[in-house]
């Protein structure tokens, strides 16, 4: 055993620099260098301890500063003792460097110029596709849930690097989060301005265009059929046609079916001649792509304002 101790010692003994260095065996074969009284297999006293040898990167395991640190001119690889593979590590909280003064061409992922060239944040996260797998390697089977690199290089390359020599793919999953916060934000705004535009209609559009027909709030219309009614357009959204059921009381007189843009300009009207149950079916080639409100008025009286969705 302690012929091992030696051998070892004399392959890295040019790695310490005192020129006062020591090198003791005590009588249990533990072995101290710049300590006289080792307590461990191995037991030094110094700065640093390096490892390196011709064609590849040193790694140094540098103990000077308050906080031991692990240092090479490249990243540091966790493999398993038989090196087939990547091993989990486990701490309590990662801290990323990211510092602003290290960084530089910083441009916000929302500019004008990045949507361009690359499209919004909302349409990047849109085309991930998370997914459930297992490892290979893994006896066990444990589900994971995560992505596939090579999906997620084609849409955010900078999140994935490619090992030099196995040539596999590994990503940064902290790379995604910007996009996702972007991609949030992008979604507000359009919901803020959806808001904006169903207020304006509200306010402007049934203010003025359908309670003018008639100032009295809507009342219940007692029909042979049941209630005057306005039914939610099926499908929603649609693509090429929906249909609108409503419920034209008996005793009423004139029925029509008014669709909106959300500006509040009306774009069409839909006569309803029959009585009871009845369906009216929206082309979706007589529009543009976009959301619409679509209003019963039976007698000069509002029933019912409902939205729709017409898709690409």
């Amino acid at each position: 055993m302690r012929k091992f101790y030696f051998v070892f010692l004399a392959v890295f003994l040019t790695l310490f620099f005192d020129g006062y260095s020591q090198i003791k065996v005590n009588s249990s074969g533990l072995v101290g260098i710049n300590n006289s009284s080792p307590v461990y297999h191995l037991d030094m006293k110094g700065k640093v301890f390096r490892a390196s040898y011709p064609g590849c990167r040193p790694f140094i395991l540098d103990v000077f500063h308050l906080d031991p640190r692990i240092t090479s001119n490249s990243h540091i690889v966790f493999y398993n003792t038989s090196a087939t593979g990547f091993i989990n590590i486990e701490c309590k909280t990662v801290y990323e460097y990211s510092d602003a003064t290290a960084k530089e061409n910083i441009a916000p992922l929302s500019s004008s110029l990045n949507k361009m060239v690359s499209g919004s944040n909302i349409d990047k996260i849109k085309k991930l596709q998370g997914v459930n797998y297992t490892w290979k390697d893994d006896k066990e089977k444990k589900v994971q849930a995560g992505f596939l690199a090579q999906e997620v290089e084609k849409i955010i390359p900078e999140a994935v690097i490619t090992n030099d020599t196995t040539r596999q793919k590994s990503m940064a999953y902290s790379a995604i989060i910007p996009y996702l916060v972007e991609a949030i934000k992008e979604q507000q705004d359009k919901i803020n301005d959806l808001e904006e535009q169903i207020s304006y209609f509200e306010q402007k559009c049934c203010n003025n265009n359908l309670k003018n027909a008639s100032l009295a709030v809507n009342e219940d219309l007692e029909p042979a059929n049941g209630i005057a009614s306005l039914g939610q357009n099926i499908p929603n959204p649609f693509t090429e046609e929906t249909k609108i059921n409503c419920i034209i009381p008996s005793t009423s007189g004139s029925a029509d079916l008014y669709i909106y843009n959300m500006q509040g300009t009306q774009l069409q009207q839909h006569k309803i001649t029959g009585k009871g149950s009845q369906t009216i079916l929206i082309n979706g080639s007589s529009l543009n792509p976009g959301m619409y409100l679509y209003c019963l008025v039976i007698d000069g009286k509002e029933i019912d304002t409902k939205r729709m969705i017409l898709t690409n």
